[in-house]
């Protein structure tokens, strides 16, 4: 039923009195309300600045058998939190039943909703409500690519596992499976379509038992239960792994003779799946050693790096790469324009090599979003984070080393950190209590700060109880609460 338009209160015969927005003038039924219950306006994400998207029906029935609906019942209607109110500006609203039992709410002003809403409808006679909206105490966050420079609720973050961000999109595993936003040129969203959804999760199709997620700059990867692997979105480099180097696929395909993979990662246009035993498959782009196999020659079904062994995690930046080691080393290859190997070079390199200087490690993630702005980030064993390669915008977080640093180093000022994420430009560090740390470029809003000029040295986030964090090529995302 839609919403009565305010235009026409006058000929409904409203009357507002001590901010009470009263509907209708029914008699008083004959029948005794019994319950009354939700008929349709429930379920909806109830996040900052996300007002109700559907009218607030109740139905209100008496206590024969089965139950009848109670018509003329009045319905009062009450905003019990969050910052909205109804239109006219009142905060409750009474209504009567119509023959069917049944009394929609005016709409909420969606201007008015500044933060989590929830309402309340009840009737004489019923002792318990019912109810709309559900505070939501858990939500995914973004920041910039070019939409905000302040993090927007981009939907509940229930059942979420696992968060991505990539060039202008992202993802999230929930409950198993998958929602994308963001742009789709490619079919990077997977709901086989290439429209766009800027910031509203649609369901890449088809996935279930996903437990963990990458994307590139516009494809992306699922890694199933099963440790078997789907690939979806573009195909120019050979992405996908199918053995084809085009036709584009909006909804996901499994990738031939892949198995027993435990993580993947992507770069810009290469991949890198770790598998049970310590090995890394590799396939895509290769122009500047990108797949470490000793050769620039691009691969489009997945081959095996024959140096790496014991590695117990991988991280692809834009043409390079990265691999942790079980004994907490990090090996490297791929375009080195910046320092990005961390070998103290700038010499491209085909075949891993160690970065040097780094004490044992625990985690890994490489950035960049141009073949000219790599950076690498790694968490220390106690607790501190290391960076190297470019830092044109601060993305290393220390101002002393100068455009660009070819060896790790030590990021001041971060104690306890749990987790890092390397971006486009621009760097992350999550502490073990869910405080957030951002540097580097926000040009695109992407820090999350309400501003768009450079952080060149560790700044403390508005954000709290953060649980998990990406950074992406020009935004990032967080699940908060």
């Amino acid at each position: 039923m839609p919403y009565p338009k305010v235009a026409a209160v006058a000929a409904l015969g409203l009357v507002a009195t001590c901010g009470t927005l009263t509907l209708g003038t029914a008699a008083a039924s004959a029948q005794t309300a019994a319950a009354i219950a939700v008929t349709s306006g429930t379920g909806q994400s109830t996040l900052a600045d996300q007002p109700f998207a559907d009218p607030l029906t109740v139905t209100v029935t008496d206590d024969e058998s089965p139950p009848q609906p109670v018509a003329g019942a009045v319905v009062t209607f009450r905003v019990t939190s969050g910052a909205a109110s109804f239109s006219g500006g009142t905060a409750r609203a009474m209504v009567d039943t119509d023959s069917s039992g049944e009394a929609t709410s005016p709409a909420l002003d969606g201007g008015a909703v500044a933060g989590p809403v929830t309402v309340a409808a009840t009737t004489p006679g019923v002792s318990s409500p019912a109810t709309f909206g559900e505070t939501v105490t858990t939500a995914i966050y973004q920041a910039g690519n070019n939409i905000s420079t302040s993090p927007i609720p981009i939907g509940s973050g229930q059942n979420v596992s696992y968060i991505d961000e990539e060039n202008q999109w992202g993802m999230a595993i929930v409950a198993g499976g998958v929602e994308a936003w963001g742009d789709n040129q490619s079919g990077q969203l997977g709901d086989g379509t290439t429209t766009p959804s800027p910031t509203t999760p649609v369901n890449v199709t088809g996935l279930s038992d996903v437990v963990q997620v990458d994307g590139g700059n516009d494809f992306a990867l699922a890694v199933l239960s099963n440790h078997s692997v789907d690939a979806w979105g573009s195909n120019a480099e050979g992405d996908l792994g199918n053995g084809r180097s085009s036709q584009y696929a909006t909804v996901p395909q499994p990738i031939p003779d892949l198995s027993q993979v435990v993580q993947v990662s992507s770069g810009n246009n290469h991949s890198l799946a770790l598998l049970s035993n310590g090995q890394v498959m590799t396939w895509g782009d290769n122009l500047d050693g990108d797949l470490g196999i000793g050769s620039s020659t691009p691969q489009y079904y997945p081959v095996l790096i024959p140096s790496l062994h014991n590695v117990v995690a991988v991280s692809a930046g834009c043409d390079w790469s990265l691999a942790l080691m079980s004994n907490g080393a990090v090996m490297a290859w791929g375009l080195n324009s910046e320092g990005e190997l961390g070998d103290g070079t700038t010499t491209n390199r085909s075949v891993p090599v160690k970065v040097k200087h780094l004490p044992a490690v625990t985690q890994i993630s490489a950035g960049g979003n141009f073949p000219s702005n790599g950076h690498a980030l790694a968490l220390g064993a106690k607790g501190e984070v290391w960076a190297w390669g470019d830092n044109a915008e601060g993305q290393l977080g220390v101002p002393s080393a100068g455009a660009l640093s070819a060896t790790p180093v030590r990021v001041v000022g971060l104690h306890n950190i749990a987790a890092v994420s390397a971006g486009g430009s621009h760097s992350l560090a999550r502490n073990t209590a869910g405080d957030m740390w951002v540097w580097g470029s926000q040009a695109d809003g992407q820090l999350g700060t309400g501003g768009t000029a450079n952080v060149t040295t560790p700044l403390l986030s508005s954000l709290t109880d953060v649980q998990l964090d990406w950074a992406g090529a020009l935004g990032s995302i967080f699940l908060v609460g």
